[in-house]
């Protein structure tokens, strides 16, 4: 596989309390080599470091990197949100940003869709797992339309499904997936 190789699909995943669990679930079931790249958007602490990208690695054979500014996007990578930082995309470029002192919560999932709806040259899917609240809801309705593709994990296997139950109730949701069967609906995509 060469390196540097453009993303054919960007798959931007949300997630918040239980997303750990659902985010390892789902990493075990991705496909090498597949020309995706995974850009997550985890709510996290600002008081602590992140240790999700050691905890995703063990899971998974795609790489799995912390995401840092003006990052470019590569094909068959995982890029995690650090703590305290949004994360958006401006074509194939990353951008983080300190999250603004009123917000509820880091990284904004809602900032993230947003900035991927209109991305062009890839295909885009937005990914709602586990959490509470409603952050990605309106996001996700966004990125459907400008034609992306939706998927939000089947409430019944969440921790939480506060923000599944509110994209499900915002956005017109393509598929509903145990966690660690979303990588077969991504493959399925492909085409």
């Amino acid at each position: 596989m060469q390196k540097m190789a453009i993303p054919h699909t960007i798959i931007a995943i949300g997630a918040s309390a239980g997303g750990l669990k659902a985010l390892q679930s789902m990493v075990s079931g991705l496909t090498p080599d597949d020309g995706h790249c995974y850009v997550i958007a985890q709510h996290l602490s600002p008081d602590y470091e992140s240790n999700m990208v050691n905890l995703l690695a063990k899971h998974t054979p795609i790489s799995v990197v912390s995401a840092t500014n003006g990052q470019r996007l590569e094909a068959n990578t995982i890029y995690v949100c650090p703590e305290n930082a949004n994360i958006q995309c401006d074509n194939l470029n990353l951008h983080l940003t300190i999250p603004l002192a009123e917000q509820a919560a880091a990284p904004n999932i809602n900032l993230l869709l947003h900035s991927l709806a209109t991305v062009d040259d890839c295909k885009i899917i937005g990914v709602i797992l586990s959490g509470v609240g409603t952050d990605g809801a309106e996001g996700l309705k966004f990125l459907k339309s400008y034609g992306g593709k939706t998927i939000i994990q089947d409430p019944e296997s969440a921790q939480y499904d506060g923000m599944i139950q509110a994209a499900a109730v915002a956005a017109d949701i393509d598929y509903i997936a145990r966690a660690e069967n979303i990588g077969a609906i991504l493959n399925k995509l492909r085409s």
